[in-house]
């Protein structure tokens, strides 16, 4: 289920978790606020990891 979740830092998984918690203050149910930060992080990990193998490439 979590093969796909890149590692995070302590400060990484913190800022998650409030933004989960925010998403859920603003009415959105839990699963729904996972799932979303969850996909964000998973985006930025891909953007990362290309951006990282382009900047390989040019050397």
């Amino acid at each position: 289920m979590f093969n796909d979740m890149p590692p995070l830092t302590h400060s990484q998984q913190q800022d998650a978790v409030e933004r989960i918690q925010s998403l859920m203050a603003q009415g959105m149910s839990s699963g729904e606020a996972i799932a979303l930060v969850a996909a964000d992080l998973r985006r930025q990990h891909i953007s990362d990891t290309v951006t990282y193998n382009k900047c390989d490439e040019d050397e």
